[in-house]
């Protein structure tokens, strides 16, 4: 009777720590699954990171792209202006020639008259070539003061277009520097993507087979127990007999 007990006791222990085994392969791949989610959303949030970055890269540049446009726009106005003003230099500095050309020839005639000048009978002539001379030579100063006007205002355009080649220049640098930092990001982009998929897919598999397994322990477990506990209740029936 007392082996009897003893295998009755033995049982019982068998039971529980199968029990217990039981309750960790509920547990065990529960966490286990847990921290491969984690590891998920780590992942992921490193990605989602990294494309915020990528975004706001983006929008820089973007940016950068329409004010360089822009400033190339006010370049090219700024050039057109200047050709315009030369245009308009050359323009008044060829109608003072013409203007010289036109006093000299009066002044040629004023000498001329000078000479065969008798008794006053070419004074009115004289001084209408004279009078003529003088709106010429108006003429002449008004197109000076314009082409001191036109040069004052080409050179501050001059100006202006050096600076904006300048600042052209480093938003090009600067739009450079933002097109490779965009572009190192996005390689990397790629590679962790490649990884995170590489190693998502090895998880799956190893959840798949984490619950393919625990399925089959915990059936077989039970089992196990089922088996005790007909082994307990022959035994106790036998001993109630």
């Amino acid at each position: 009777m007392s082996q009897v007990n003893v295998t009755r006791d033995a049982l019982e222990q068998t039971k529980v720590s199968l029990q217990n085994f039981q309750i960790n392969m509920e547990e065990i791949p529960r966490k286990m699954v847990q921290h491969i989610e984690l590891s998920y959303q780590k992942c992921e949030a490193i990605i989602y990171e990294l494309q915020e970055e990528i975004d706001e890269l983006s929008a820089q540049i973007h940016q950068l792209k329409a004010y360089i446009a822009t400033l190339q726009e006010q370049l090219k106005n700024v050039k057109t202006e200047i050709q315009i003003r030369q245009e308009h230099v050359n323009q008044l500095e060829r109608q003072i020639d013409q203007l010289e050309g036109c006093i000299s020839y009066n002044e040629q005639q004023i000498r001329s008259l000078q000479a065969s000048n008798v008794e006053g009978r070419n004074n009115y002539a004289i001084a209408s070539l004279e009078q003529e001379c003088g709106r010429l030579r108006g003429q002449i100063h008004s197109c000076q003061v314009q082409i001191n006007q036109e040069r004052y205002q080409i050179e501050q355009l001059t100006q202006r277009r050096y600076s904006l080649e300048q600042e052209i220049s480093i938003c090009e640098a600067s739009l450079r520097d933002l097109t490779y930092k965009k572009e190192r990001k996005q390689d990397k982009m790629c590679r962790l993507k490649s990884a995170y998929y590489c190693v998502q897919n090895t998880c799956d598999q190893l959840k798949s087979m984490l619950q393919n397994f625990q399925y089959e322990a915990l059936v077989s477990t039970s089992g196990n127990i089922a088996g005790i506990d007909q082994c307990i209740y022959a035994l106790e029936e036998y001993l109630s007999v």
